[in-house]
This record gives C-alpha cells, structure tokens and sequence, in this order.
C-alpha cells in the first residue's frame, strides 16, 4: 500500500491506535492525541478494523471500570488533564 508523505497515520500506525484502545486500555482521546489525528479519526479506525459490537463493549467496558471505581472509593471522578 502507497502512503504519502504526509499521511498521519500509516496502516501500523493505525493498528497500534486499535490496539491500544482495545488491548491497552487507553482512552480514544489519548489514543487519537498520540497518533496525532481526531478523536472522529479514532473511531473510524477503531471501527474498520474491528466490529461494531467488539468496539462497542471494550468501550462500554472502560467507562464500568471507572464507573465501578468511584463508587467502591466514594469519591468524585477527575478527568485527566
């Protein structure tokens, strides 16, 4: 596959955003920052290399973690800066 110069993300590049969304845990919007593309981008690419079903529960599975946590600790939820 030709990639241009200037393309952000290369086909590897795009399996390592995935991956990390759906393996490594990261946010779309961590994930989309150190690829250096939008979160929109992200998530199209999240959802041509994987179902929309898979994405849709790593997704869903992230926000019960944080979910679970702040009601087992009591306290209020901090987004990352």
């Amino acid at each position: 596959m030709n990639v241009h110069k200037n393309a952000r993300l290369t086909p590897r590049g795009r399996a390592l955003m995935v991956s990390r969304i759906l393996d490594q845990d990261w946010s779309v919007t961590a994930a989309a920052e150190a690829a250096g593309v939008s979160e929109r981008t992200a998530h199209n690419g999240l959802l041509a290399r994987r179902p929309f079903n898979v994405a849709a529960v790593a997704l869903a599975n992230k926000t019960a973690r944080i979910a679970w946590v702040i009601m087992t600790q009591g306290g209020a939820y901090r987004a990352a800066t």
